[in-house]
């Protein structure tokens, strides 16, 4: 089930996306980009972003268990994680679904991780530039954009 985050559960789903990032992400990146990653992703900080507005975080739990998550704003995707054992199973869509419905934008920036961008592209995402890194993370920007229907 899909749900706006529990502040009860901030420590849990810091916990949670580091540990997938860990798994993922940081075998991609330097030493330095793994320390800027997990300084920039605890408790403490997820609750500024998300009483100052600057994040709204929507979580996939199972049984209990977080097993996905996605956090942005109104058009930028800065975390989106799902557990290993549920990779392929359309949480990442269903995650992605309910932000697009939260927010309703026209289009939707993302910058991935090397390890995330046939993900996104399955999602509709496309690069926008080659691939860049800041601060030891590496990542390439790709952009959503809606499709409009004529009839």
């Amino acid at each position: 089930m899909i749900t706006l985050l529990d502040p009860a559960r901030i420590d849990q789903v810091t916990t949670f996306a580091r540990s997938v990032f860990n798994e993922f992400v940081a075998p991609f990146n330097s030493d330095e980009g793994n320390l800027q990653f997990n300084a920039n992703t605890n408790a403490e900080e997820m609750r500024k972003r998300i009483d100052e507005g600057r994040s709204t975080v929507f979580t996939y739990v199972e049984n209990d268990k977080i097993v996905g998550m996605i956090a942005g704003k109104s058009n930028h995707i800065s975390l989106m994680f799902v557990d290993a054992q549920h990779h392929r199973k359309g949480i990442g869509r269903q995650l992605f679904t309910t932000y697009l419905t939260h927010f309703d934008p026209a289009q939707v920036t993302v910058n991935s991780s090397i390890y995330a961008i046939e993900a996104y592209r399955r999602l509709g995402f496309v690069e926008t530039d080659v691939e860049q890194i800041k601060n030891g993370l590496r990542y390439v920007p790709m952009l959503w954009t809606r499709k409009e229907f004529t009839s």
